[in-house]
Order: structure tokens, then sequence, then C-alpha cells
């Protein structure tokens, strides 16, 4: 009898049985949940990455139109149309493929800010798979206008005071003030072939307010509101670097840069300051540095041909000085041909500056002010008022 010859299995294989046809189902389901995990990553990806490039491209239109909308503020209705004006040169119209762009001039009930907000609806590529046919971008930026700083400030709001009788006094022949001039009190300006290239201003109903001796203005004098102080600086915002013994700069001391001292020579740059009331004084000709003076006494700075630039927050001289007379100087500059960069503020007390042939570039700031000067020219306040910045 012949039997048919079986080949037993080789060694280390093992047989597969065929697959039936409920596990080919299986494999085809888990085949396509990985399929669509697999889109819906690439998807993350590629979409996610194209929209987020977008939305980085919207954000740059958003600040820049609220920018150019802030060069027009306060007037808000020019303010609006240059915003969209500017959104619309950079391909968003509102209206208009798919895009709002919405423009708010007053914001928040000031005058001075311009909010923007600009959204697109933009396509996907590899959503469109998962049924997430578009994206939504959307970009905000808000810009603000500060009022322009006056040139010369005074923040009394008395009708007399300070060492000429008035809260604000200038006197003397051709000199050049390229901003405004504004007192909360009383203002006098006397001189020939004197300018302020910008709005005089006197506030509470102070008399005099005079113009006279030849001086012009391109507006006023005009009666205003109370004015807050352009500049809101304490001596916590700045960090002292020297402590000048006696408060007396111009000796020898380690603020002098090498080969230098005090009767012709430059300051290292810094902060100097006092306390206790001391003060801080520099008295030579022929100086110069960068730098910041800091002090609660009073500040006084003497001397022809110097020249001195801010060295922190655009302060020249502080003081917190609070002299118990109007006429008393809480700062106090002066000579000729001075060139100064800076501002100069004393909120508490009189600010008195003379001198010939000064070039002055930011604000003079005191609670009274008097100047008696000769062909100055003096640049206009340093605080804002002709540059937007973004705020949101």
């Amino acid at each position: 009898m012949l039997h048919a010859l079986v080949r037993p299995p080789r060694p280390g294989r093992p047989r597969v049985a065929p697959a039936r046809a409920g596990e080919r189902g299986s494999i085809a389901v888990v085949a396509a949940v990985a399929l669509v995990a697999l889109i819906g990553m690439a998807a993350l990806v590629v979409d996610g990455g194209y929209l987020a490039m977008r939305r980085r491209a919207l954000q740059g239109v958003a600040d820049a139109a609220a920018l150019s909308g802030g060069f027009s503020l306060p007037t808000s209705a020019t303010a609006i149309s240059q915003a969209k004006s500017i959104a619309t040169a950079n391909g968003y119209t509102n209206g208009s493929g798919n895009t709002t762009v919405t423009v708010n001039s007053p914001y928040l009930s000031d005058s001075r800010r311009v909010e923007v907000i600009i959204t697109k609806t933009v396509p996907t590529f590899l959503g469109a798979a998962l049924h997430i046919n578009t994206g939504t971008l959307t970009a905000r930026a808000v810009a603000k206008m500060d009022p322009p700083n006056a040139s010369i400030f005074a923040g009394s709001t008395a009708c007399a005071g300070g060492a000429c009788g008035d809260a604000l006094c200038l006197q003397g022949n051709g000199n050049d003030i390229n901003g405004d001039v504004h007192s909360n009190g009383s203002l006098f300006i006397s001189g020939n072939n004197t300018t302020s290239v910008g709005d005089v201003e006197y506030g509470n109903s102070c008399s005099p307010h005079t113009l006279t001796g030849g001086a012009t203005a391109t507006s006023g004098p005009t009666n205003v509101a109370t004015q807050s102080y352009p500049l809101s600086w304490t001596a916590s915002d700045f960090t002292c670097n020297y402590y000048p013994t006696g408060g007396n700069i111009s000796t020898s001391g380690s603020w002098w840069q090498s080969g230098n001292w005090y009767s012709t020579g430059v300051l290292k740059s810094g902060v100097y300051c006092s306390t206790g009331g001391v003060g801080l004084q520099i008295n030579g000709s022929n100086l110069s540095g960068n730098i910041t003076l800091v002090s609660d006494g009073p500040i006084q700075i003497n001397g022809n041909s110097t020249t001195f630039t801010a060295y922190r927050n655009n302060v020249l001289a502080y003081t917190s000085y609070s002299p118990a007379s109007s006429s008393t100087n809480a700062i106090q500059f002066g000579n000729d041909s001075l060139t100064w960069t800076g501002d100069i503020y004393a909120p508490n007390g009189l600010i008195a500056a003379n001198g010939t042939g000064d070039v002055i570039t930011g604000s003079i700031v005191g609670k009274y002010v008097q100047i008696g000067a000769t062909n100055w020219t003096m640049n206009t306040g340093s605080g804002g008022g002709s540059i937007p910045y973004l705020t949101e």
C-alpha cells in the first residue's frame, strides 16, 4: 500500500494561517484611522506653520496702520482714514477678500489713541481633507500720540511769583524758542526779535499774560486749562554713579576722565547725586560730559562754553527741592555759549537761567521759570508729541 509522503515543517519556521475575511476588515479600519491621524498631524504642521506666518505678517500691517493713524491724532476722523489707507495699501481692505478692518478713535474715550483690528479668513491646505477649509486670523494694535511738551513750562497756578513777579518770565533780545511756552499761572515775555514758534499759553485767567517789546509767537497768549507737568520723574527713577563730596563736582575726584580736572575737562558718563539738601554744583568753563544731575537740594551750573548731554531718561538736571520762597532758585544755570541736550526739571521750585548764545535741546520744566537771555536757540521739548508709539 502506498502512502503519501508528507514533508514535516522546517524547524524554526512557524506556520501562518491565512487571514480570515473579518480580520482583513479590521486591518483596513486601523489603517484608515492611522491615515486620518497622519493627515491631521501633517495639517497641523503645514497649515499651522502657514497660519502662524500669515498671522505675523498681519500683525505687522496692524502695527503700521495704527502708527500711521497716530500721526493724525487727536483728529480722529483723519486718523481712522489714514489707518485704513495703510491697511489697504498692504492688501487688507475692509469688506473685500474675507477681510474686516476696524479702526477705533477715540479709543477708550482717549482722543490721543487709535485702535486697529484686522481679521482675515484664509484657506487651508491639508486641513481641507478633514473638512477644515479655512482659518481665521486676527491682529490688533493700539498707538498713542502724547501731547507735545512745552519747551518752557511753569506749573504754578499763581498769578504772581518767581524772581520777576510772574509764574513764567522770559526776557531778552533775539531768542528763538522752537516750541510751546506754557504757564499754568501768569506769563510775561519781552524782547526784540524774540519768537516762539508755537503756542504761548497762560492759565487761571491771570494777568499779566503779556508779549511785549517786540516779542512774537505763532499764536497766543491764549488762556487754557491747567495742564499737568509734562515730566514726572522722581529720584527713584535714577541709579546714582557718583556722590561728589559736598555736592561740588568742580573739585578733583574719580568722576573726571583720566588727565582732566575741573578747570577744563571731561566728566565721566553717569548720574551725579547728592542727598540731605546739600545740592550739586558745577562751576567752570570748557567742560563737557554725558551726565545727569539728581538732588534734593539746589542745583547750580555756571561756566562758559560748556557742552553737556543728558545721561539718563533725557534728564540733564532734576531736583525735588522745595524752597520756602518762590524767588529762591531750585536750579540755576547760565553764562555764555552753552550747548546742552536734555530736560531741566524742578517741579517744586524756581528754574533761573541766563546767558548769551546758548543752544538748548530739551524742555525747561519748573514750578516757576525765569529766563534772562540773549540770542538763545531753544529746540522743542523732548517728551513727545511728534512721534506716535505702540502701547498694545
